[in-house]
């Protein structure tokens, strides 16, 4: 098909197309492609998992989605690269991934950007932060990078799919308000900035309706107020109601489920209960995705590999953040006798685990990268990172070294298995071969240095014994030499972290209520997530949000505003002075954040709404600027359903991190001075103010007023039931899946059952068994007590029987599937039938495969 289409050109081509040809088109042709239509000149697209470097899989060989996929660069994954705080790498980094996609792939799927609610969030290491305005900035320049050359985003995943636990029921029950000031946010800015080409839709409810078929997320939201007009795409074996999501506005279908929703969509055409101009409308979306995307039909780059290697060197060594120098102990210093510990110090953990898992083109390693920069040390594994249990011999190895040192620096961290798509962790403790190991090093070297790989904070009790500690995080294939350049002084440390680290789980806002019960997971911590929940609870936290130390150091003066007060229509400058008062050349993040002391409504202690990452020249001072609109002060408001900039004085705060404000400075929004307020604006007050203490809390958080006791102990008390009561708008229950799912009252099962809901009976065991095969042959039959096979199982216990069916191959589809459900529910003479007539065309689908070749 030729590019850049006309619509009347669209409108011509979707008029001569069967209702079957548009039906096929909004439906993958298998896991990694959508269907072709070349009669139309229609070509199919290819799609590829990202988001921190492409994870190719040749759609043609055996159904193996979750195998190892070609060699590509591992860049620092969204935890590690989120704490760069740079927009302009990140535009870098996306650039790099399109080289790499073209010849390969159309749509790279990414990035991905659910808010970090709890620490324990199994995927929370693809994820770029807690906070919906650093995670909007750095993702809307990841898109741009992208999609520059050619390359489409598919952004991820859209909405509120903040836990693994039972992640294709879950119904997360959450307020309007923390739905757009939090999980919402980070998705607008991105659409209206880098109007990605895609968006991919969570397998989750929210309140009580599955994403993929969510009118107000999908239409009202994104479609109309947003004004998104990409191809809405579901996660891989998402789709509940495939009819449902199409009036909804979800587009395409993925992956392919073969001719059964095909089949149901001409039949609702025909039937006149699908309208004509709905699917008309997501067959012209498709077509319009095509002629955007150059990647898999232009040629195949080659001879970048050095540079993207430099790239994701450069971005690790920008990404790790240094939270403990005493006594400037590092950089190290060459004439000291150094002792090495940790197994992560000879194999780093470079990425998590998952859909987003890259085979790297090369891997660093901290002891050859300190070998090669000729630094003098000995080296002890000290614990197997593969092991809770603690190995005595290379204890005792690794005791015995660093008590011969003048210094150990010591890699400890997550294991590859604790940190996964499919389930979330339990707990916030490393594992207990390192906890043994740290409490014995105490005893024989007083002076240690910890550097930190993994996804996600962990608890550290022995913080008080580090002189030093780095976090590495999860750093992509280069991060063995950026932490080693770094521990040496080769590379000054610029990373400000993108999450609160909290000293405990205890302490986090959602301790009592993640990850739910098995059907859902209230947010009751409302918008009170993350740093927004520590700052205004005044919570100590082990490091805060935006905290990241440096070899230099910075002096920061002259904040000022251009005007005292505005109104909606004017925008004001912010600027302050920053200045490396050091001999070495270094970077620091200006982050601006605002306070509304005088607020009659609630707002947190503070929200970040600006920041800026300046590199600067010892001695040199820069003056630092930003541009500020009503939206920066707005809050959303839950009974008008909009966005309101309350009249009144807002402190803006210039700081290197959420507990470290140097400066600060006022403006007035609306006034005598700055304009009048609207009605709205009016009626916000008048809502707010009229909330009482003798209201409860959740009526309290919905209208945006606290009060001080609602925190009892630092942590914000919401009464469970009040909260049920008033927080659903459906009940969350297992929601039929098309008019398939139950042919009787009394049917126990359904499309949405989960495997390990379907009981012990003889035939139910049988049904298992025979998914379970289909699942290890995608899951390329993992070995026992392997990561993959922890996958393996969370997908076994957790994914209802559509997903399964639809991501399991060939070996179960949804037709066997609905067999296989008749006979669960007792009707096991019509299910068999069924399934033997699909067994046999099958095989006479093979004999004709087999007479074309």
């Amino acid at each position: 098909m030729q590019d850049n289409l006309s619509k009347s050109e669209q409108i011509d081509i979707i008029d001569k197309m069967m209702p079957i040809d548009k039906a096929w088109l909004v439906t993958g042709r298998d896991h990694w492609r959508t269907s072709a239509l070349p009669l139309f000149g229609i070509r199919s697209l290819m799609t590829s998992d990202g988001p921190h470097g492409l994870r190719n899989i040749d759609p043609d060989k055996e159904h193996k989605p979750f195998g190892d996929g070609d060699k590509a660069t591992c860049f620092p994954a969204a935890c590690a690269s989120a704490c760069s705080w740079d927009k302009g790498l990140m535009i870098q980094i996306g650039r790099a991934l399109a080289i790499e996609c073209k010849g390969r792939t159309d749509l790279l799927l990414g990035p991905g950007i659910n808010i970090k609610r709890s620490p324990l969030g199994g995927r929370n290491f693809e994820y770029f932060s807690e906070d919906p305005y650093l995670t909007g900035q750095l993702a809307a320049a990841w898109v741009e990078g992208l999609q520059s050359e050619q390359i489409g985003a598919c952004l991820k995943h859209y909405a509120v799919n903040s836990q693994e636990t039972r992640r294709m029921l879950i119904d997360a029950v959450i307020d309007l308000r923390a739905l757009h000031e939090i999980y919402l946010a980070a998705f607008e800015h991105v659409i209206r900035k880098a109007r990605p080409w895609s968006v991919m839709v969570s397998y989750n409810k929210i309140n009580g309706t599955y994403a993929c078929e969510h009118n107000y997320l999908l239409r009202v939201i994104l479609r109309n107020a947003w004004k998104f007009n990409g191809v809405l795409i579901s996660d891989w074996g998402a789709v509940n109601n495939r009819l449902d999501g199409l009036e909804a506005g979800l587009d395409l279908e993925m992956p392919g489920s073969g001719s059964y929703h095909v089949k149901k969509m001409v039949k609702a055409l025909k039937n006149k209960e699908l309208e004509p101009a709905v699917l008309d409308e997501s067959v012209r979306r498709m077509i319009e995705l095509q002629d955007k995307c150059q990647g898999s039909s232009v040629q195949r780059i080659q001879g970048f590999e050095d540079e993207h290697h430099f790239l994701a060197l450069r971005a690790a060594e920008q990404s790790m953040v240094l939270v403990k120098n005493d006594k400037k102990i590092l950089p190290l210093k060459l004439n000291q006798r150094i002792a090495i510990i940790g197994d992560f110090a000879a194999i780093p953990r470079i990425q998590g685990h998952g859909s987003s898992r890259v085979n790297p083109s090369r891997q660093d390693d901290m002891i050859s990268a300190l070998q090669e920069l000729e630094l003098n040390f000995t080296y002890a594994r000290g614990f197997d990172q593969n092991s809770d249990e603690p190995d005595q011999e290379l204890m005792k190895e690794a005791l015995e070294t660093a008590g011969a040192a003048d210094i150990a620096i010591v890699c400890i961290g997550l294991p590859d298995h604790a940190e996964s798509e499919g389930f979330d962790r339990t707990d916030m403790q490393l594992p207990k071969a390192q906890r043994v190991l740290l409490d014995k090093l105490w005893t024989v070297q007083p002076r240690q240095v910890a550097v930190y790989f993994g996804g996600s904070p962990v608890e550290l009790p022995w913080v008080n014994r580090f002189q030093a500690v780095l976090l590495a995080y999860l750093g992509g294939q280069a991060a063995g030499t950026a932490a080693a350049r770094i521990l040496l002084g080769l590379a000054n440390p610029s990373g400000k972290l993108a999450e609160s680290w909290p000293l405990r789980l205890n302490d986090t806002p959602c301790a009592d209520f993640f990850p739910g019960d098995d059907n859902s997971v209230e947010y009751k911590e409302s918008i009170y997530v993350g740093y927004r929940y520590y700052v205004s609870t005044q919570k100590p936290v082990l490091w805060p949000f935006g905290f990241g130390l440096s070899y230099s150091s910075f002096e920061w003066s002259g904040l000022a505003l251009d005007r005292d007060a505005f109104h909606a229509d004017e925008k004001i400058q912010l600027t302050c002075y920053l200045k490396n008062s050091s001999s070495i050349p270094g970077a620091e993040v200006v982050q601006i954040y605002i306070a509304c002391p005088d607020s009659l409504v609630d707002r947190p202690a503070i929200e970040l709404k600006a920041f800026a990452k300046v590199y600067l020249e010892p001695g040199e001072t820069r003056m630092v600027s930003f541009t500020l609109d009503s939206r920066t002060f707005a809050r959303y408001d839950a009974e008008l359903r909009c966005w309101v900039t309350d009249q009144g004085r807002y402190e803006l705060l210039a700081g290197s991190s959420s507990h470290d404000i140097w400066l600060t400075t006022s403006v007035v929004y609306g006034g005598e001075n700055g304009g009048e307020l609207s009605e709205s604006t009016t009626k916000a007050d008048r809502v707010g103010a009229n909330i009482g203490a003798g209201k409860s809390v959740y009526d309290r958080i919905a209208a945006g007023r606290l009060q001080t006791e609602d925190f009892a102990d630092g942590r914000l008390l919401v009464n469970s039931a009040d909260f049920s009561r008033r927080m659903r708008t459906a009940k969350s229950m297992q929601k039929a899946a098309d008019d398939h799912i139950s042919r009787g009252k009394t049917a126990k099962v359904n499309f949405n059952t989960p495997i390990n809901d379907l009981g012990n009976s003889k035939l139910a065991r049988r049904v298992m068994m025979e998914i379970f095969t289909g699942l290890q042959k995608a899951y390329d039959h993992p070995e026992q007590g392997s990561i993959r096979e922890r996958q393996l199982i969370a997908t076994w216990e957790q994914t209802p029987l559509r997903s399964i069916a639809l991501l399991g191959g060939k070996e179960m589809d949804l037709y066997r599937l609905d067999a296989m459900i008749d006979m669960l529910n007792g009707r096991v003479i019509s299910g068999g039938l069924r399934m033997m007539i699909r067994r046999a065309l099958d095989r006479l689908d093979e004999a004709s495969k087999d007479k074309d070749l």
